[in-house]
């Protein structure tokens, strides 16, 4: 009897066993969503807060940092592992204040950095950005750069003898 019993409930179980499994695996991807969304949007305000100011709100770049994003960046970046990025950022970034950033907040930069680098839309724009004020830094204490002007055309193409562009 508990044989034949055993027998007409194994196919119940296995199907109610198989529609739990799947029902876990919804719950796991849907949450998984919800973090990676989560460490994204940390990632975006951590980049607005710490490195946009030299990199861009999208990651172009400025006069003080580089891009990054495109080529530019993956012929520095592309070749090296996100481990390496994390120690670089992590060690030297911002600029002078190495070593401030915790390694949480350096773990989502990179992933944004990395995301942002595959192509995948990362705006990190807002309108606080455009309260920096222009010939700022933060890289030398958010002091004004000064005693900078433009460099023509024409000493580009023709340097004085001796200057550095002569070379």
């Amino acid at each position: 009897m508990w044989n034949r019993m055993r027998a007409e409930l194994e196919p119940v179980t296995t199907a109610w066993l198989r529609v739990t499994l799947v029902i876990m695996a919804l719950i796991s991807l849907l949450a998984g969503d919800a973090v990676t969304l989560s460490a994204q949007e940390r990632g975006k305000r951590v980049y607005r807060e710490t490195c946009a100011r030299c990199h861009g709100p999208t990651f172009q770049g400025g006069v003080h940092a580089p891009t990054l994003t495109g080529t530019s960046f993956t012929s520095v970046w592309g070749s090296r592992s996100d481990d390496e990025l994390f120690e670089y950022i992590r060690l030297e970034m911002p600029p002078g204040q190495g070593g401030t950033l915790r390694d949480a907040e350096v773990r989502e930069i990179v992933a944004l950095i990395r995301l942002g680098d595959a192509g995948a839309p990362t705006p990190v724009a807002e309108d606080g950005l455009a309260s920096i004020p222009v010939g700022h830094t933060t890289r030398f204490g958010d002091r004004e750069a000064t005693g900078l002007a433009p460099v023509p055309d024409a000493l580009l193409r023709h340097p004085p003898s001796g200057d550095w562009l002569s070379c």
